[in-house]
């Protein structure tokens, strides 16, 4: 049986959003939910049936997201598992941070410097919810955009946090 997985959008990065000495849980989930309109598959170039890419152990055969699990080789064919969380604790606090060091008005940024990603930060537990309404409600009277850095995809990354429509 396979496990039930959350209804919405999976968090692509979890950690705090800090300005100054205010720190709060958020998630950043991706603003474009599936992407582009239209898909390419690739197929068989003989008979046009579409290739798949299964997921199998040469000893059971198919096998579902469930069931795979992370492990580091440590010696030939000898491997330790590894929890996702466990390397989470490996994380830096920079690193589960998105620090704002600064505001700007938004004419202030050219959109060329926009690389495509756009994601909605929210917060992640019960008690971020009003500090994350306070820093949006500031933002937007303020009519500004936080700027500041995070870790992403294993690189320090700069980025633009702005308000919208109360998020």
């Amino acid at each position: 049986m396979a496990k039930s997985r959350r209804a919405g959008p999976r968090a692509s990065w979890k950690g705090e959003l800090r300005i100054d000495l205010v720190s709060f849980t958020v998630e950043a989930v991706n603003a474009i939910e599936g992407g582009a309109d239209y898909h390419f598959h690739q197929l068989h170039k003989t008979c046009h049936s579409r290739i798949h890419y299964q997921k199998t152990c040469p000893l059971h055969g198919a096998v579902t997201n469930d069931e795979i699990v992370l492990g580091y080789e440590y010696k030939k064919g000898q491997y330790i598992e590894v929890d996702p969380e466990e390397l989470d604790t490996l994380r830096t606090s920079a690193e589960k941070a998105l620090t704002l060091d600064t505001f700007i008005a938004p004419e202030q940024l050219d959109p060329m410097f926009y690389d495509g990603r756009t994601y909605v930060l929210v917060p992640a537990r019960a008690e971020a919810r009003e500090p994350y309404a306070l820093v949006t409600a500031a933002l937007e009277k303020m009519q500004h955009f936080g700027v500041g850095q995070i870790v992403f995809s294993e690189r320090e990354q700069l980025v633009v946090v702005r308000p919208k429509d109360g998020i």
